[in-house]
């Protein structure tokens, strides 16, 4: 598992993110962004030092304008060449047939806090995949009494191949029925660690079948000590794995 950062495209935010040792990076859009002088800045900066943009994040767009926010933010990452975008809005049910026809290969709509196991093994079944967002996962779980740790064993072990991208984000139980509000980057998520989600656990399952890109979904201030704590997790289930036997044919003599 390659964990990266999360930020908007703003000087002070992306400066910060290089000087955390963050390489590579989700961008986290607003419908202000999507401009030919945020591409000129992004463009300008991987060249000066080398940041890799490898995901795109859709803005929160209103239902009249998703749509259209949907093909912008697929013109903005092809000029910008960034390879996956994440299909997403607090407004929008992104698993609606409008949506998930304008899907392309390297797009994965995003789980929400409505969304439970249930549900999203339905769309598996008609091959949707998906960016995995652990807080969200965690209220659809618990907001339906279901248990979140059975939920995530058995949705990364059937389906671990419907996950093509990860967020990781903790979350309290305050959210439980509730809808929060977005107006900047995360503004409702918690430290990891520091929420109700038990990483301990949590992160050992994803883990053992998922092996691609998961982002640092805090804010960007947090984004270093968080990830050094999701690695440290990471670290603690490879010691634990035990090494694989490996077999030696005798010599023939």
């Amino acid at each position: 598992m390659e964990l990266i950062g999360k930020t908007a495209p703003l000087p002070g935010d992306l400066r910060r993110s290089h000087e955390d040792g963050f390489d590579k990076i989700e961008l986290y859009m607003r419908e202000e962004f999507l401009t030919p002088r945020h591409l000129k800045f992004l463009k300008d900066a991987r060249r000066e030092n080398g940041m890799e943009y490898y995901s795109i994040h859709t803005p929160h767009s209103r239902p009249e304008h998703f749509m259209n926010t949907l093909e912008k933010t697929k013109d903005f990452a092809r000029a910008a060449d960034i390879p996956v975008i994440v299909v997403h809005s607090q407004f929008v049910d992104v698993f609606s047939r409008g949506v998930l026809d304008a899907m392309e290969k390297n797009m994965f709509v995003e789980n929400g806090y409505e969304h439970n196991l249930t549900f999203l093994e339905k769309q598996f079944k008609n091959g949707v995949k998906i960016c995995f967002d652990t807080a969200h996962f965690y209220v659809g779980s618990v907001s339906f009494g279901r248990d979140y740790y059975e939920d995530l064993d058995r949705l990364f072990g059937k389906n671990s191949k419907k996950v093509g991208h990860l967020h990781f984000g903790d979350v309290t139980s305050d959210f439980v029925g509730k809808k929060p509000p977005i107006s900047s980057l995360n503004d409702y998520d918690v430290a990891v660690g520091d929420g109700d989600i038990d990483f301990l656990k949590a992160i050992p399952i994803m883990a053992r079948r998922y092996k691609g890109v998961a982002v640092v979904e805090v804010d960007v201030k947090r984004q270093r000590r968080d990830m050094d704590k999701i690695q440290k997790i990471l670290s603690l289930k490879a010691r634990r794995t035990p090494a694989r036997r490996i077999s030696r044919r005798r010599p023939k003599r």
